[in-house]
């Protein structure tokens, strides 16, 4: 399984440590259920270079539309979302189921825009410690090979 991962440049910027650090785990997170492709976080760490991380599920992807035509599903951190961010959403849940993972309540404004969306699935969660749960609800969806 292919998954695709983004949200997390502007948690790098606008979000602090902690939403840069939620995406780093989310991540990690994502590889028990394959391939994880994802934008540039930093360069600073974890060092996700331009073909893959030592475990070979990691891969850093430049052009996130590219890597979404070959997911089987995007899983996106909306909790400082930017630009556009909910016409890619909508875009791409044509195709492939969309998690989209909020950790701030300042974001009802653009859940708006994308929570009626077919395809699309919003979670809400507290701590980092909830998303493997939501992980393994949402994936339960895909056969497993």
């Amino acid at each position: 399984m292919n998954v695709c991962f983004t949200g997390t440049i502007l948690a790098a910027y606008n979000g602090g440590r902690e939403a840069k650090e939620n995406c780093y785990k989310i991540i990690e997170m994502l590889t028990n259920f394959g391939n994880v492709f994802t934008e540039r976080i930093d360069d600073k760490k974890p060092n996700y270079s331009d073909e893959t991380r030592s475990n070979n599920k990691v891969f850093k992807c430049k052009y996130m539309d590219w890597a979404a035509h070959i997911a089987n599903a995007l899983v996106v951190e909306i909790s400082y979302p930017c630009n556009k961010l909910d016409s890619f959403i909508n875009r791409i849940a044509k195709d492939i189921p969309v998690l989209c993972l909020v950790h701030t309540e300042d974001v009802a404004w653009f859940l708006k825009m994308i929570e009626k969306t077919p395809g699309v699935t919003v979670c809400k969660y507290k701590s980092i410690d909830e998303v493997p749960k939501i992980l393994l609800n949402f994936f339960a969806q895909f056969p497993t090979s």
